[in-house]
């Protein structure tokens, strides 16, 4: 898939899970978001789609379990890696590591 392609499956998951749209508000109350944060080394900046996300090196709660498997990835058009963006961050949120256990896998 292309990242506009990619853009309008991740569009109709979203749509078919219940999110609405709306031009009122861009930050508004949803069940479902998913966003492109990064598409290999590619840089994008349309009307439709920005590449890297936009909000990467402000949202905690994106680099922290970013970190935890990648750490040394390099987020093109910021020129740094994932740990080095989390270590400058200013969010000061707590982020709490949610752990899901098959029960009947369990001795």
């Amino acid at each position: 898939l292309t990242p506009l392609e990619l853009l309008k499956e991740i569009q109709s998951i979203e749509l078919k899970a219940g999110r609405k749209k709306s031009n009122n508000k861009k930050y508004m109350p949803r069940s479902l978001d998913i966003d492109i944060l990064v598409f290999g080394n590619l840089i994008i900046h349309s009307h439709l789609l920005e590449i890297p996300h936009p909000g990467i090196q402000e949202r905690k709660f994106v680099l922290k379990p970013w970190n935890d498997i990648s750490p040394d990835f390099l987020v093109p058009d910021y020129s740094a890696k994932v740990s080095d963006l989390l270590n400058n961050i200013s969010d000061s949120s707590e982020i709490r590591r949610v752990l899901i256990f098959d029960k009947e896998r369990m001795i």
